[in-house]
């Protein structure tokens, strides 16, 4: 197995340019074009990212060594690299999950208001028990909205982890 067939399948993006050449974005930052290119040679592979990071850095940010850049070196991962990715993928997983869970909520939340205006319209309910249930309902409405956007976006997923901990 080449160096290439070990390292391609750590990294996204990958496209190749020709043989034995690729493209892919660059794990060692937040990449929106892919700017690390990579060559393979008869004994490693050359890695250069156009946005400047370090080798060591690409490294570390897929969990292999510099040793595992040349042809016959296996080196074991680094450890703390390991419990860093194991880390983010938990995280990862978390925020998905807690994705579903305030949709959910906000879905809830809007099916509850819908039901209180055709209560409301269909006579069942007077106009201050409207707004009473619309209070409840409203409460806290904007902040699970900014949670929403968040966690969509990915901001901020590990403070809100930790507050959820907290709690």
């Amino acid at each position: 197995m080449s160096v290439a067939e070990r390292i391609l399948p750590l990294l996204s993006g990958v496209r190749s340019r020709s043989d034995n050449r690729w493209l892919a974005f660059c794990p060692a930052h937040e990449d929106k074009n892919p700017s690390l290119s990579l060559l393979q040679t008869h004994d490693r592979l050359l890695m250069y990212c156009w946005a400047g990071c370090r080798v060591v850095d690409i490294c570390a940010a897929i969990g292999i060594g510099l040793l595992e850049l040349f042809h016959n070196r296996h080196a074991r991962p680094d450890p703390c690299v390991l419990r860093r990715r194991r880390a983010a993928d938990a995280l990862e997983s978390w925020r998905q999950t807690e994705i579903g869970h305030v949709a959910d909520d906000l879905r809830l939340r809007d099916m509850i208001i819908r039901k209180i205006d055709t209560a409301l319209h269909d006579r069942a309910l007077t106009e201050d028990e409207a707004w009473i249930s619309l209070a409840y309902v409203y409460d806290g409405y904007t902040d699970l909205e900014y949670r929403f956007s968040c966690l969509l976006d990915g901001k901020h997923t590990l403070q809100m982890w930790r507050e959820l901990r907290r709690a």
